[in-house]
This record gives C-alpha cells, sequence and structure tokens, in this order.
C-alpha cells in the first residue's frame, strides 16, 4: 500500500500542470501521454461514462429503438465497473450542453472517459454535429443555433488521464438533411452521414456505419445490430480497445450482409488497453483525488461565473524549469517568439471610458478545481492554500486599438500596460476597398514597411486619439459625401445638417444601404496599415513596436454596448506584486459524504495590475491534513490599464 500511496501522488502532481489550449470557438482535448509513462497503463483505476439517447424530436417522427440500445449500453458499462451517469434521454440543447460540460469533471478524474451518443446527427460544410430533441433546421441560423459540434463531445473525453472514447450511433436516414437542402437560402453542404473526424492523440471515435451509409435501427424490443456488438465487445474480457472495435466491424458487416460497415479512427499510445480487464484494480489508497488547472473558458460553468475575452494556456518552461501560464492570445504568442505583434481595430468599435469596453476586457486566471472523494468515509475540505514568491509587476506597453462610433475616420490608441507611453510615431497607408478579402493581400503586401504617411502622436497614460480625415480625403473621392452621411444619420438625436455636399441627394440615391444596419458591410470599407514605433516614459523598458490594422467607420454605425465585468469579491484570491513572499488562505468549509462524492470550485487569481507570479496550490482538509499539492508554476496575469479602472468587483 505504501507504494500506491507514492504513485498515486506522482499522478496528482503531474496532472494538476496541464493547461488548455483556448480559442474563440473550442479547446483542443488534451493529451496525457506523458502522465502514462508514470502510471502502469494496463491497470486501469477509473472510467467514467456518459450515455445519451435523443428519439423524440420535436420536429420530426421519432426514432425506433434508440433509447433501447442506450439502455443496453448503460447496463453493459455499469456491469463491467463504469462509473456512469443517470442516462441522459431527450434532452434539449441546454440541457445537453450542460451534462456534457459536467461529464468533463468526472473525466478529469478517470483514467478512460467515454461518450455513446445515439440519436440523429448532420455534416454541415465537413463538420459533424449532434441533434438535441429541439434542434431546427429550418434554415441556417436555426440550425447552427439549436446544434452541438461533435468537437464540444471529443474535447469533454479528452479530460481522461488516459485516453477518451466517443461512440456515435448517429449515422441514421436523416429528414433534417432534406429539409436543409430545400432552403434556398442555405449556402451550405449537407449530405447524408458523417464527415471523417481525425481526433487527438489518445482519443478513439467509433461510428456505428460509414460515411454515406444508413445504420440499421432495433425495433423497441430487439437492439440493433451496432448496439449488439458493441455492447457483446464490451462484455468481453482484456480486449484491447482497438481490437474490440475491429471486432464491432466485422459483426455488423455479418450481421448486415455489408450494408452497414462500421470504422473507427484515432490513437492509443498503449494498444494493449482493454476497457474490461479481468484483473481487478486495487482501490486507490489516497481518500480524495484531486484535479487542478485554469479554466476552460468555454466551459458552461466558468461562462456562468464571468463573461472572458480570452483563456490561459500552458506555453513552455521558464529558466527554472517551471510552467509558464500566459494569456491565450495572437499578441502575446508574438511576444513569446520575438515576431512584432498585430494589433487590429474592430470594426466600427465601441469605445466608452465610462463603460471600460476598450478591446481586451479583464481576464483573470481562474483557478479549476474538482476534488472526489475515493472512498466511504466523509472528507472535510476546509481551506485553499496559495503559496506564492517572486511577484513582480509587468511594465510592458501592451496597446490596443478602437474605431470610436462616433468619431469620424478616427482610431484610439490605448495603452493596457502599466507604463506611460513617453510619444510615438506611426508609418501608414490608407487603403479604400469594396472587398474586406482583399485586405490581408494588402498588409502582406506591406511587410517591406514602405509607407507614404507618417504622423507623430504626443506622449499619454491612458488613450490618444488619431484622427485620418486629410489622409482619406487624398484616397477617397466621394469622401465629402460620407463624411456628410456621417454626421446626418437618421438615428442621431442632433444631426449636423449644414449644407450637403455637390451631388450629394443623387449619390445618397444610388447608395440607400448607407443607414440600413442589415447592409452597411457593402459600404466602401477604409483601411489604415502602418507600423507604430512606441517609446515608454521609463526608458528603461526600450522600444515597442506594433504592427497596426485599422477599419474605419466611414457611415453612421450603431454602437455597440459595453458593461461592467462581476467577480465574486469574497471568493477571489488577492495577488501582491511587491515581490514579497507570502501565502494567502482561502476557507472553503465543504464535506465529501454519501450524498455528494464530487465537489467543484473556480477561483480567480485577482492582482492590481498585469504581473508575474510563481504559485504553489494545496487543499487542506480532515483536521489540517494536506489532501493535495501542485507543482510550482509561473503565471502572467493579463491586467488591462484601462479596464481595471472600471472594473466592479462585487460579489454576484
Amino acid at each position: 500500500m505504501k507504494g500506491d500511496v507514492s504513485m498515486e501522488t506522482r499522478i496528482t502532481r503531474r496532472r494538476v500542470v496541464q493547461f488548455l489550449t483556448g480559442t474563440p470557438l473550442f479547446l483542443p482535448a488534451l493529451n496525457w501521454a506523458a502522465l502514462a509513462q508514470n502510471i502502469d497503463e494496463r491497470n486501469i483505476r477509473s472510467r467514467a461514462a456518459l450515455v445519451i439517447a435523443n428519439d423524440q424530436y420535436v420536429k420530426e417522427r421519432p426514432l425506433s429503438g434508440v433509447a433501447f440500445d442506450a439502455k443496453l449500453i448503460e447496463r453493459t458499462l455499469k456491469n463491467i465497473g463504469f462509473s456512469t451517469k443517470e442516462l441522459l434521454l431527450n434532452a434539449d440543447r441546454d440541457k445537453m450542453t450542460r451534462e456534457i460540460c459536467e461529464f468533463r469533471k468526472d473525466a478529469r478524474l478517470a483514467d478512460i472517459a467515454m461518450i455513446y451518443y445515439a440519436g440523429h446527427a448532420v455534416e454541415v460544410e465537413g463538420r459533424n454535429f449532434v441533434l438535441p430533441v429541439d434542434a431546427d433546421m429550418e434554415d441556417g441560423f436555426s440550425a447552427s443555433a439549436t446544434t452541438i459540434e461533435l468537437s464540444m463531445i471529443m474535447q469533454a473525453v479528452g479530460f481522461a488521464r488516459t485516453f477518451g472514447v466517443v461512440v456515435l450511433d448517429a449515422c441514421r436516414n436523416n429528414p433534417f438533411v432534406e429539409q436543409m437542402k430545400s432552403d434556398g437560402n442555405v449556402n451550405r453542404h449537407f449530405s447524408v452521414g458523417l464527415a471523417p473526424y481525425i481526433p487527438a492523440k489518445n482519443i478513439l471515435i467509433q461510428y456505428s456505419a460509414a460515411p454515406g451509409q444508413v445504420a440499421s435501427d432495433g425495433n423497441g424490443s430487439e437492439a440493433s445490430p451496432f448496439a449488439r456488438s458493441f455492447a457483446s465487445a464490451l462484455s468481453s474480457k482484456d480486449i484491447p480497445v482497438v481490437q474490440s472495435m475491429q471486432y464491432v466491424i466485422k459483426d455488423v458487416q455479418s450481421q448486415t450482409a455489408n450494408t452497414q460497415s462500421p470504422y473507427f479512427s484515432g490513437s492509443v499510445s498503449d494498444q494493449t488497453l482493454s476497457l474490461n480487464p479481468s484483473r481487478k484494480s486495487p482501490l486507490l489508497s489516497a481518500d480524495t483525488i484531486v484535479d487542478l488547472q485554469v479554466a476552460d473558458y468555454d466551459d458552461v460553468t466558468v461562462k456562468d461565473l464571468v463573461e472572458y475575452d480570452f483563456s490561459y494556456k500552458f506555453s513552455g518552461l521558464d529558466a527554472d524549469g517551471l510552467r509558464i501560464i500566459r494569456p491565450d492570445d495572437p499578441y502575446f504568442d508574438s511576444l513569446a517568439e520575438g515576431r512584432t505583434p498585430r494589433v487590429e481595430a474592430q470594426d466600427c468599435g465601441y469605445f466608452d471610458l465610462e463603460e471600460g469596453t476598450t478591446g481586451w476586457g479583464i481576464s483573470f486566471p481562474l483557478i479549476d478545481v474538482v476534488a472526489r472523494r475515493n472512498r466511504e468515509t466523509t472528507i472535510s475540505i476546509s481551506e485553499l492554500v496559495v503559496d506564492v514568491k517572486r511577484s513582480k509587476p509587468d511594465r510592458q506597453l501592451y496597446i490596443g486599438l478602437a474605431a470610436p462610433s462616433d468619431k469620424f475616420c478616427e482610431l484610439v490608441v490605448y495603452n493596457q500596460g502599466w507604463t506611460s507611453v513617453k510619444s510615438a510615431r506611426l508609418d501608414f497607408d490608407v487603403f479604400v476597398v469594396e472587398d474586406d478579402n482583399d485586405i490581408e493581400k494588402l498588409i502582406i503586401d506591406k511587410k517591406d514597411g514602405q509607407f507614404r504617411y507618417t504622423k507623430n502622436i504626443d506622449g499619454f497614460s491612458e488613450y490618444r486619439s488619431i484622427n485620418f480625415e486629410v489622409d482619406i480625403s487624398k484616397e477617397l473621392k466621394q469622401f465629402s459625401f460620407y463624411k456628410y452621411a456621417f454626421y446626418n444619420s437618421p438615428s442621431d438625436e442632433r444631426p449636423q445638417r449644414g449644407k450637403a455636399p455637390q451631388g450629394y441627394s443623387a449619390w445618397l440615391s444610388r447608395n440607400p444601404h448607407i443607414f440600413d444596419v442589415e447592409k452597411q458591410d457593402s459600404a466602401l470599407a477604409v483601411y489604415i496599415i502602418g507600423k507604430m514605433v512606441l517609446r515608454p516614459s521609463d526608458e528603461t523598458q526600450g522600444v515597442s513596436t506594433i504592427d497596426v490594422v485599422g477599419k474605419l467607420p466611414i457611415y453612421a454605425p450603431a454602437g455597440l454596448g459595453g458593461g461592467f465585468l462581476m467577480y465574486n469579491a469574497v471568493n477571489s484570491i488577492k495577488l501582491k506584486t511587491d515581490g514579497a513572499d507570502y501565502q494567502v488562505r482561502k476557507n472553503i468549509e465543504y464535506l465529501l459524504d454519501s450524498d455528494v462524492k464530487t465537489y467543484r470550485f473556480l477561483m480567480p487569481l485577482i492582482p492590481d495590475q498585469t504581473s508575474d507570479h510563481v504559485l504553489k496550490f494545496s487543499l487542506i482538509g480532515n483536521g489540517g491534513m494536506r489532501l493535495f499539492e501542485s507543482e510550482w508554476m509561473n503565471i502572467k496575469a493579463f491586467v488591462p490599464r484601462l479596464s481595471k479602472k472600471y472594473a466592479s468587483f462585487v460579489r454576484q
């Protein structure tokens, strides 16, 4: 038993420092190959599964046999030792999304995670979507807004320690496809069957039928060929998972006279791993299993707490071998790789200091902790302890842009760093384009740095506006028409009428979309492309160079609303930046007993300004016992200067 204790300590310590890599829409599944080197992979300790079945669709006739198949798979998984959540039957999109995200909690504490889905699915332009019971496929917008992309399911099982499995029994004759094909306003590609999907390493996905094929359904009293074969494969002991999937393919082909051919894709590091090992795994010696990471900002639970502008990710090791966690944003990627960062103004963006919406919002690292009781005894969790050392403020200049909707042909350069700008110089060109797709070519063409115009910018601490009216008038012959339209929009409460330029009425009749919000994108676009060199007031910080791309409003757009960001001030961890070593202790007071087996909490790390911190986390319980301890890690917390000034830290 002593050896088991040591092994479990290594597992939890390695597990804590695996972090997510974020994008606006999804985060790639995690790869635990490194972790697998420290455990006997054939001795699987924990397996978790979620079974989803949808057959009672609101806008289509019921499917036959889906619930029967799902119950068979759920029962089989329980019989072979999987910890299964309650069968999710006929769930709408909100319910499915929440349950899949909630399953991540179980997957994070399991060696193997599996999601089995039975119901309708559809391919749209090469991407696969599963359909909740309230799916609406009448038009393109409703289709994208009422389905769930397969990537969300793949990400959920990707949290498992060793490997994940997704099973899609969804290759059915899909009436939704015909609905979408008949929508003349939708310029998308839909097809029968599902598109091939290449999962991340250590994730397997099995389909009930090959692309273009339709899987046979059960009749409600007998399972479908695929469900029978998959349940049989699960029940067979010690069969490597890849061989199990190969067995399913051959068995279904035999049952259906080769009219249905399941297939799978993906890979696992150890080809001997089995979903149903005969050797019983010893009980974990630790009382609790704990996982700690920086939160996935696409997680529904996280979104309920706070709206993020960007997430954080693992980005290599520092000079001392500590893992670096920094914002997951192209700006910071460029700096880390020694490249010039590029800043872009929002298309007719919103800039209002009173609301603090200035491009980068506040995106503090959010610590996401899950603890599970591993024995029948009651476990108390009393404190989260944070040890901090080598904290220091980051004095680098971080620059952003906005194209304010209430100013004609202006950019606002705002300083999100914590050192003032002494002076700046912008070398640039002006371009007038009809198609925004042309802009990337223009940017590439300007990499030689040859620009026609120059503007010198006075020093500033927070922001500085730059007016381009004179430069644009040289490029845009209709400049006076746009300028008059901008200041005399019908939506303006006090338009500046003045005298209309000659020919304005005729021009406006030819361009009626100027004041049509739905069609404003068809108007000409003015771009500023250039390079900005900034000198900080603290000369020890050195000069900063930024590539600039700004799209300027040439008509009166509708402004976009902003707002305050709120965090729970009671349950946040305040970080100092004075360089001293210190400790933060946060009371939790929670019991894991027969009623509650798993507990999850989230806490933001909140410094006063952008800064770097070396941190270690410990979870205390059971009368002062240390239940969990992470490794030291180096975290950069980015706090935008303007947004921080107007943020509200109040209890939600």
